[in-house]
């Protein structure tokens, strides 16, 4: 502050919820602009470039995805080390983190570009995809500019990742979903006026070449002391980060493995059919953690910045009401859909996927035995702390798949999600969180108490409630119009609900100094 002044605690307390609430809004607006691209371009695709043609864009840009994996994590544990070196002020080591960062990143991707065009300019595109729209020439062009969107998308990120590491996420996220907004545009405006896919191709590959230059040029003007460039890099630190980082992609790949060998295992012994109702319900109850997504990754530089600082009892205040915050949003979520679910699934599908709501019911205590953790891990990444967060999610992973694969032999679809959640408790539930507590000095009973007690009891107070009403206000399968009014109500004794039960007096009193604050404004 200017003039040595000291922040009062409501500013202090202001400026962080303002940076957290916009970065969760961003983010959801992240989430929107994913699904309409996948939505709203289908239509334009089908109707103007015909199926043929369609198919074979989609089969290339799946191929060039695989790019994606050259970044081995590093964005995230990068951004973390350049977020620790800004709140501890070691301005020489943050420009050194940078340079060799943008370095490895840059070498790497185009490194992969030139092998691309080595191998797809002399590969059998045409035989290996069977593609019969394209022509050789016009499938190589696409291929490398869709491959060198996603390879140089990891150096690009690197650089939009300063705005995280300097308090500005929101920022971050907002130049990132223009990009997103102006690629989803300029490729229906494309495809509108006749055009091909090399052409989209391209517009894609230069939006991202225009961001890439704006990001450094608005840097350079907001934050002129920082020192972009690669003047400072050094390989061998460079080098260094490759393995630490690699935990970052261990770990989404076990998820991975979770997801898709979920599939494969139903398929197995369920066949096909059964497939699509597990894909759907499980689809469905997936969009709660969206919006926890939303919330967790904008509180994440604020747990980096707080860790560098060392700043032990705002962390653990920042942990435990984030933690409640989730689990507020996860109990919501899951006694939504178990009342609402079936209407939703009636009018997403026509009627066309059987509703199981004993399915429906594992896959939600599924969804907030993972909530229950999910803050402590966001904790740990968000520190770079994963050795304990791989290994719990991969021995989680494993031992789930193959008890739910014999608990699914007996109790059907529903047990082989039990069969995932019971590893997830046993394993993922207490060692996450006990790690976390014990990071940042916080008394195990404590942590008890205020997430699992406090969170069990507003979880029964919000069922409870509404299934009360529900008896007064009966739901009728199929109908569109109870959807709102049920959020709404929902909501509404959730809120409720966590403030009488859910906060302890501290985070009552924050509030309200928060509020008077803002009012006093």
């Amino acid at each position: 502050m200017a003039g040595g002044t000291v922040p009062r605690p409501e500013q202090v307390y202001a400026g962080r919820l303002r940076r957290i609430t916009h970065g969760t809004l961003a983010n959801i607006l992240a989430q929107v602009l994913n699904v309409l691209g996948q939505v709203a371009l289908v239509p334009v695709f089908l109707q103007l470039w015909g199926n043929q043609l369609y198919g074979e864009w989609l089969t290339l840009s799946a191929a060039g995805t695989y790019l994606s994996m050259l970044d081995f994590g590093m964005n995230s544990y990068l951004v973390n080390r350049l977020t620790q070196s800004n709140a501890r002020g070691v301005r020489h080591q943050y420009t050194e983190i940078l340079h060799s960062g943008l370095l490895l990143s840059l070498v790497m991707s185009t490194v992969a570009v030139m092998l691309g065009i080595l191998v797809v300019a002399f590969s059998p595109l045409e035989r290996w995809f069977r593609l019969a729209a394209m022509n050789h020439s016009t499938a190589v062009l696409v291929t490398i500019f869709l491959g060198a969107q996603v390879a140089y998308a990891i150096p690009c990120g690197v650089l939009a990742g300063v705005y995280r590491s300097v308090n500005e996420y929101p920022r971050g996220q907002m130049v990132v979903n223009t990009r997103v907004c102006v690629g989803l545009l300029l490729t229906a405006l494309i495809v509108a006026s006749g055009q091909g896919p090399v052409v989209v191709a391209t517009a894609q590959l230069m939006t991202l070449v225009v961001t890439s230059v704006y990001i450094w040029w608005d840097l350079r003007r907001r934050h002129p002391e920082l020192q972009l460039g690669l003047g400072q890099a050094s390989f061998r630190l460079a080098i260094s980060f490759i393995p630490p980082s690699s935990a970052f992609l261990i770990s989404q790949l076990a998820m991975a493995l979770t997801a898709q060998g979920s599939i494969v295992l139903i398929g197995t012994l369920f066949g096909p059919s059964m497939v699509v109702v597990f894909v759907t319900l499980r689809t469905l109850t997936n969009l709660s953690r969206q919006g926890i997504a939303a919330l967790q990754h904008a509180v994440w530089p604020e747990f980096t910045t707080l860790d560098a600082q060392e700043r032990r009892e705002s962390l653990r205040n920042l942990h435990l009401l984030t933690a409640k915050l989730v689990i507020l949003f996860a109990v919501c979520a899951a006694v939504f859909l178990h009342f609402m679910g079936e209407s939703i699934v009636i009018i997403w599908t026509g009627k066309r996927v059987a509703y199981q709501a004993q399915l429906m019911t594992a896959f939600l205590l599924l969804g907030f035995s993972q909530a229950q953790w999910s803050t402590s891990s966001i904790f740990l990444v968000a520190c770079n702390q994963l050795k304990g967060v791989v290994a719990c999610v991969i021995s989680s992973s494993a031992a789930g798949l193959g008890l739910g694969y014999m608990l699914a032999q007996r109790f059907g679809m529903p047990g082989f999600i039990y069969g995932l959640l019971i590893p997830d408790l046993l394993v993922c539930g207490w060692f996450i969180p006990w790690v976390a507590c014990q990071m940042m000095g916080e008394k195990s009973r404590r942590y008890l108490i205020e997430i699992l007690l406090r969170g069990v009891a507003v979880s029964g107070i919000v069922f409870s409630a509404v299934e009360l009403l529900v008896g007064f206000l009966p739901v009728t399968a199929g109908t569109l119009r109870q959807l709102v009014p049920m959020s709404a109500l929902i909501g509404t004794i959730g809120l409720a609900a966590a403030y009488v039960v859910g906060l302890n007096q501290f985070e009552k009193s924050r509030i309200r100094l928060l509020l008077s604050g803002l009012l006093a404004r």
